[in-house]
């Protein structure tokens, strides 16, 4: 039974990747950034987990790949001739919200302009069920709340630590998801 296990504290993790800077997806507010920190105070947020990738293999530094198995595209660095994995873990992603510049969801527009990254997109059909809505897709959800934030969409599904960089109100809070993560080493 799921229940039986447990998620790792941080005091939990390996420490050997305290040394190595994490490259992962960005901007600030990222369930990818605040993974990243339970690793490493060393930090480097890029705007796709691509150029992340090329950061690992551009810097002289050591430095390692953190990547969120709900992405799309994770094959890419599983089946690679320039990375492979070297650990997974779970790790819960902060909580997932559903937020915009109004005070509530009855003062959206009839049919918002609603911004997400792939992955906790499919949350709005949960979110508001027979709402009629235009999915913008974000790089990441910090991307969608800046965009929120912008007034470029109506609102976005984003992580609370990105809501509240952002001065934007939590309609609707999702939980936490946990989530399997990967770090990437380049080849050798």
């Amino acid at each position: 039974m799921i229940n039986e296990f447990r998620i790792l504290s941080r005091a939990e993790y390996r420490t050997d990747y305290r040394d190595h800077i994490i490259a992962t997806l960005g901007p600030s507010g990222t369930s990818s950034e605040f993974v990243a920190r339970q690793l490493s105070e060393r930090v480097m947020l890029l705007g796709n987990y691509e150029m992340a990738e090329a950061f690992i293999h551009d810097t002289d530094e050591n430095a390692l790949l953190l990547v969120a198995n709900a992405y799309q595209y994770i094959n890419r660095f599983y089946i690679s001739q320039r990375t492979g994995p070297i650990g997974a873990f779970f790790c819960d992603t902060p909580p997932y919200v559903l937020a915009s510049k109004n005070k509530c969801v009855q003062d959206m527009p009839d049919r918002p302009r609603i911004s997400s990254h792939r992955a906790p997109a499919h949350l709005l059909e949960q979110i508001l069920p027979d709402a009629a809505f235009t999915l913008v897709e974000a790089d990441s959800t910090s991307a969608a709340a800046r965009m929120t934030a912008e007034s470029t969409v109506d609102a976005c599904i984003t992580t609370k630590i990105a809501c509240e960089k952002e001065g934007l109100t939590a309609l609707y809070d999702t939980g936490v998801i946990p989530m399997l993560w990967t770090l990437f080493a380049r080849k050798a």
